[in-house]
């Protein structure tokens, strides 16, 4: 059932937005956080806004961007932290 009600407001959102009326989508992403629209955005578009969101070395506990910090499984370091 829950599929059901997604699938009928994905439908209405795209044909109001083929009519130029986005309201449903922008009363959507308004009760989302920032950083949950950010981490939807593809890379091309994040990069648009590397000062959005620091993140935290699970070493040194400093914030860094995106492109400061190495990723891993299961700990995430700034550059320097991961050499």
């Amino acid at each position: 059932m829950k599929d059901l009600l997604r699938d009928e407001l994905e439908s209405q959102i795209l044909q109001d937005s083929i009519k130029g009326d986005t309201t449903v989508l922008a009363e959507i992403l308004n009760q989302l956080p920032d950083k949950y629209i950010y981490n939807c955005l593809g890379d091309a578009e994040q990069a648009k806004f590397p000062d959005l969101f620091r993140f935290s070395c699970n070493n040194c506990g400093g914030g860094f961007s995106r492109d400061e910090m190495v990723f891993g499984d299961d700990v995430d370091l700034c550059k320097d932290c991961s050499l």
